[in-house]
């Protein structure tokens, strides 16, 4: 009896190591209903768990919806494409060219012309602007317009009013934004962007009549749709261009932003006396038509 149950015993060892030599796998009978918890997979073709519901797929409508689903895990969440960004910034484009200012309306000590949360430009912001967009030579930036205009800044002709008679011109030709410094006395730097799509940053005198663009202090604080609104209600778009935020409207402000009016002057020779204290800071629309000012932003 011993000795059959050591026969037997050794007839399963023999079986059991021919079994493992073959890798271990037991015969199965092939038929249609295998219980295989794993998928079958082309041998060209390594099944990839993360793509798992397309197992059953051809390679080729596989690897294509792979592709599509790593395009898609490698878009910034909440970012839109830019025809997107486009629309959101055309809600806010201006109707009109904003108001005109001499420079006393920014350099009026004690007073904020800029809406809370942004400044009038530097001559350093101009030329960042201009070397971020164009082969800036300090004073030249060619082609600039076409390029701000694709960017969303919607520089409109603003005309200018004359620090000599006082009398309008060139708003078919010029869109002209004045920057807070300069270096003579009585000039300020100031970007001219020409209708021949060339801008020219120069110096001009205090008492002419030009249009102001601002942008944001903390750029950093910038998301997109962001507007900006002055204490009197008017609504401005903002774009991001390069490190900077700018409105995307010129200002058309009447009052600074503790609520003391800025003088407006309509009669020419006033706008040129720089002798009247009381009107050393003033502003206007071009051709004194608030048709020419129109909005900062409109929805549609």
């Amino acid at each position: 009896m011993k000795l059959k149950t050591w026969h037997i015993l050794s007839l399963f060892l023999i079986l059991f190591l021919l079994w493992k030599r073959k890798g271990g796998a037991l015969p199965v009978q092939a038929n249609n209903h295998s219980n295989s918890s794993a998928p079958e997979t082309d041998s060209a073709t390594p099944f990839n768990s993360k793509f798992a519901p397309w197992f059953n797929l051809s390679p080729d409508e596989a690897e294509r919806r792979k592709q599509k689903d790593e395009q898609k895990a490698t878009t910034t969440p909440g970012r839109s494409s830019s025809a997107k960004t486009a629309a959101k910034i055309a809600k806010f484009e201006p109707t009109g060219a904003g108001y005109l200012y001499n420079a006393g309306a920014i350099l009026t000590e004690g007073k904020q012309i800029a809406p809370t949360g942004t400044r009038v430009p530097t001559k350093a912001d101009f030329e960042e602007l201009c070397n971020y967009l164009t082969e800036f030579d300090g004073t030249n930036a060619p082609g600039i317009r076409e390029k701000l205009t694709a960017a969303g800044f919607y520089d409109t002709n603003t005309g200018r009013r004359l620090q000599s008679d006082g009398t309008f011109n060139d708003i078919l030709y010029y869109a002209i934004y004045w920057a807070s410094n300069g270096v003579s006395a009585n000039k300020n730097y100031c970007l001219f962007l020409y209708n021949t799509g060339n801008g020219v940053l120069m110096e001009q005198a205090h008492k002419y009549g030009f249009a102001i663009r601002c942008l944001l202090t903390s750029p950093s604080t910038w998301f997109e749709g962001m507007t900006v609104q002055d204490t009197e209600g008017n609504i401005y778009g903002t774009v991001k261009i390069g490190a900077q935020v700018w409105l995307t409207a010129n200002l058309a402000r009447t009052q600074y932003n503790d609520g003391t009016p800025i003088p407006h002057v309509t009669n020419a020779s006033e706008w040129v006396d720089a002798l009247n204290p009381l009107v050393t800071h003033k502003y206007c629309a071009y051709n004194n038509d608030p048709a020419n000012v129109g909005k900062t932003s409109q929805l549609y």
